[in-house]
């Protein structure tokens, strides 16, 4: 399938009024099945078409959102205030949005599938007082032990201004790490150019925000099932399983990078699909 925007899927955009009069984007397909919903959400600088290979499979199927991850997207903060700018990158506020596109949905029940630090995103929502999500699935996500458990404020401080001050530099990084030897480069490309088009110091304190989150914390408080698909040739199990493998069942795809969802699409929504049946 090739890369596009989703709007070609008839999915019906919406917004969602913040209280300071800002909108955030989100996309919704109504397939007039019972709940529950799922609510996917994308990693760090991802708009909601990192989800869009899985249109083809899930519509349908359930009724979706899709949302662009907060500060990126259609969906991107005004960076004109430092302050307003740093109040919405906290996870927890963040979080508030995820929670009030459900309600403004009127969905009582959800799995949320977040990518990346979508996963962090989709665990921190679960766990809000009233929230409908129910269960929760990481796609490349939890199993990062370099990430986990939090940093040290000054570490996280650190992060930030790195990224703020080698914006360009950390993205391409970062496509080096996540893409495999071999990867299509038009989707290379493509990931590269969305992410992208993030405000630097929106990327910047969201990842300063994120490096604070304590996967343990959140694990204890949620009593939903919370599993991980992840990309096999990155998954130190040895490393993962003492810490987290009585919490969070962790599935495998072969020869897939960071961005699974997309270079291994077919792997992944078979197994997303399977995850998805059990929970419903």
């Amino acid at each position: 399938m090739a890369l596009t925007l989703i709007d070609q899927f008839s999915l019906a955009s919406s917004e969602l009024l913040l209280p300071e009069g800002t909108l955030r984007y989100y996309r919704s397909f109504h397939a007039g099945l019972h709940e529950p919903y799922l609510m996917l959400i994308p990693g760090w600088a991802g708009p909601a078409e990192m989800w869009q290979r899985q249109l083809n499979t899930l519509c349908g199927r359930f009724n979706i959102i899709i949302m662009d991850y907060p500060g990126f997207g259609r969906s991107q903060f005004s960076t004109t205030k430092e302050k307003h700018v740093l109040k919405n990158c906290r996870i927890e506020d963040q979080a508030d949005m995820v929670n009030a596109i459900l309600a403004q949905e009127g969905v009582r029940n959800c799995i949320a599938v977040g990518h990346s630090i979508g996963g962090a995103l989709a665990l921190t929502a679960a766990n809000q007082a009233d929230s409908c999500i129910q269960a929760v699935v990481g796609a490349d996500s939890f199993t990062y032990m370099n990430l986990y458990p939090k940093a040290e404020a000054a570490a996280a401080k650190a992060i930030k201004h790195n990224v703020l001050n080698h914006f360009d530099a950390t993205l391409e990084g970062l496509m080096d790490e996540y893409f495999p030897r071999g990867s299509d480069p038009e989707l290379r490309a493509w990931v590269t150019a969305a992410m992208a088009k993030a405000d630097p110091l929106v990327g910047a304190s969201i990842l300063e925000n994120f490096m604070l989150w304590s996967l343990s914390d959140h694990l204890d408080k949620f009593q939903g099932e919370v599993v991980a698909i992840a990309a096999k040739d990155t998954f130190v199990e040895s490393a993962f399983m003492p810490v987290y493998g009585n919490r969070i069942q962790v599935h495998c795809i072969e020869k897939a990078g960071h961005f699974l969802m997309l270079d291994q699409a077919e792997s992944f929504n078979h197994k997303l699909l399977q995850l998805l049946n059990r929970f419903h």
